[in-house]
């Protein structure tokens, strides 16, 4: 009788040891504490967003390669769960984010079916990932790069910047026009830059300190390659939605009306 109860102790005892290690974490909820320093990294504005994109099989093969999308929204978290999306310097919308784990990757949640991976996430750059089936070609996926830039006091100052990649640019002009302030002549209003020869791979920005006002536009005028240039127009580090078009030759990039402050 005692050997029968120490058998039934001994298979209790395994029991409870393999129901102990089947007991995993689960792997969707990191600890309270990486969840905390994951939103004390990500408060703060994230200006001067760029965004890219390409479409790849199954297989990994580059069906369209890299080609840069123009209407990149910059973001501001609160560290506590809201943030604004400043989609423009025209719209911004208000709504509620979550950081949360998966298979040991970090991932920003912005509502349902709006989840990011990030990639890099530090004291001055913020880069997330999408990956979405592509639109249209059978087992292919389309691949989307966000890059922001953590604001900077100086980032406040700067009235305006230009962001520019290409390989074939001759000649570009920068100029704002005031037109459609109704205190303003019907003319330009100063011609900020010019720059000649500034064919490259690498992007690079332009920084001016003229002073915008509400209503004024941004103008560029390219002497350029189309498929081969693309470029960003930034106010306060966030993008100015514009128009594109072609005239006598040159591609023209036209921005909104800077709104009331």
């Amino acid at each position: 009788m005692k050997s029968f109860i120490y058998v039934l102790i001994a298979v209790a005892l395994i029991a409870a040891g393999c129901k102990k290690g089947k007991v995993k974490p689960d792997d969707n909820k990191p600890p309270v504490d990486e969840i905390a320093e994951l939103n004390k990294k990500i408060t703060g504005k994230w200006l001067y967003p760029t965004l890219q994109s390409k479409v790849v099989d199954n297989t990994g093969t580059v069906l369209v390669p890299n080609f840069y999308i123009g209407h990149a929204s910059a973001f501001e978290f609160d560290g506590n769960n809201t943030f604004k999306e400043h989609a423009s310097v025209q719209i911004t919308n208000t709504s509620t984010y979550l950081i949360h784990k998966k298979n040991g990757l970090n991932y920003l949640d912005f509502g349902p079916g709006n989840s990011f991976r990030i990639q890099t996430l530090n004291d001055t750059t913020l880069e997330l990932t999408d990956t979405v089936p592509a639109n249209g070609i059978p087992n292919a996926k389309q691949i989307y790069y966000y890059k922001h830039t953590k604001m900077k006091t100086a980032d406040t100052a700067a009235n305006f910047r230009v962001w520019v990649k290409s390989d074939s640019i001759n000649s570009i002009f920068t100029y704002i026009t005031n037109a459609v302030r109704p205190d303003a002549p019907l003319s330009i209003h100063k011609i900020v830059d010019y720059k000649f020869g500034l064919a490259g791979q690498s992007p690079f920005y332009y920084v001016y300190n003229h002073a915008i006002l509400p209503g004024d536009r941004v103008t560029l005028s390219m002497d350029c390659l189309q498929p081969k240039t693309f470029c960003y127009i930034y106010y306060k580090g966030v993008v100015i939605y514009d128009f594109r078009f072609t005239q006598n030759g040159l591609w023209k990039i036209v921005s909104n009306p800077i709104p009331p402050n």
